[in-house]
């Protein structure tokens, strides 16, 4: 028997009922339950050969395309950069965030739960 490990590591889980398009949240980190969910479903359907792989499972930060200097230096304008249509949000200077590309390229995750 060969044993192999998926790690599904999701970010703050938010449950369905408090999902809210223009939630900060969802830039750094949070997920959406559902979209866990989602995530679950497609490790379970992954084919044999895929083994031993780990996934950041949270919501698509766009925020994951913008070098992290220029957020440090001006979060707001960052985001406007690539959110033009944001309504203005508090946004930490300091703040991390994840990129799902692995679990896009891998899983075939679409959280469907972001940061609109």
């Amino acid at each position: 028997m060969k044993l192999s490990t998926i790690v599904l590591r999701p970010g703050g889980i938010r449950p369905a009922e408090k999902y809210a398009r223009h939630d900060p949240g969802y830039l750094f980190g949070m997920v959406d339950v559902r979209d866990v969910a989602q995530a679950h479903r497609l490790a379970l359907e992954l084919p044999a050969t895929v083994r031993h792989e780990v996934f950041i499972i949270t919501a698509d930060s766009p925020l994951a395309s913008v070098d992290s200097a220029e957020y440090h230096a001006d979060p707001a304008a960052a985001l406007r950069r690539v959110c033009p249509d944001a309504p203005p949000v508090s946004l930490p200077a300091t703040a991390e965030w994840y990129t799902i590309a692995k679990a896009r390229r891998q899983l075939g995750y679409q959280p469907q739960y972001n940061f609109q």
